[in-house]
């Protein structure tokens, strides 16, 4: 992977033993402009090479004895799928900010009303409703208009009621408003 150059700088930073370890910021940054040149600390692992002769004889025990114990495998730290789940974290972040501070396609009228405003927006929209269930169309137009063109023309609601009912109206309102 072409991450593998910086293991050497990985396994350093993480190394049990504290003298093995970068001792300052400043030699961390070096070795970060130039990460093919990070060295690494004294190895604890060797490799025995036992012939067949020495099978059986004192000296195989004495290149046993000489030699360290092995050191358990340096974890390699998986670092471009950190900064991957990262980043897309980020941008969620981000996604989801934008996405709370947003009404819809644009700033609506609607934004800019007063509590008492909206109140008489939920009443005209609800007569509008009662007045379209009880086949009374030209009062429920008459209150999606009034909420449309005195309140908010981007009233989704008032918008959709009125394309019910009166579609040409609805497109001269919606048009107007943009």
């Amino acid at each position: 992977p072409p991450y593998e150059k910086y293991q050497t700088l990985l396994n350093k930073l993480v190394a049990k033993d504290p003298d093995e370890r970068f001792q300052s910021a400043g030699e961390l940054r070096e070795a970060l402009e130039r990460p093919s040149r990070v060295e690494e600390g004294p190895s604890t692992s060797a490799t025995v090479a036992v012939t067949p002769s020495q099978i059986g004889t004192g000296s195989q025990a004495a290149a046993v004895a000489a030699a360290p114990e092995p050191a358990a495998p340096a974890r390699k730290l998986p670092l471009i799928p950190l900064v991957a789940v990262a980043a897309l974290l980020a941008v969620a972040a981000v996604v989801a900010v934008v996405a709370m501070n947003r009404s819809g396609p644009g700033p609506a009228a609607g934004d800019n009303l007063t509590t008492d405003q909206r109140i008489r927006v939920q009443e005209l929209l609800q007569a509008a409703s009662t007045f379209t269930k009880l086949s009374n169309y030209e009062q429920a137009e008459v209150n999606l208009i009034k909420v449309l063109t005195e309140f908010d023309c981007r009233n989704q609601e008032a918008r959709r009621g009125l394309q019910g009912i009166n579609p040409s109206r609805a497109q001269e309102i919606i048009a107007a408003c943009q």
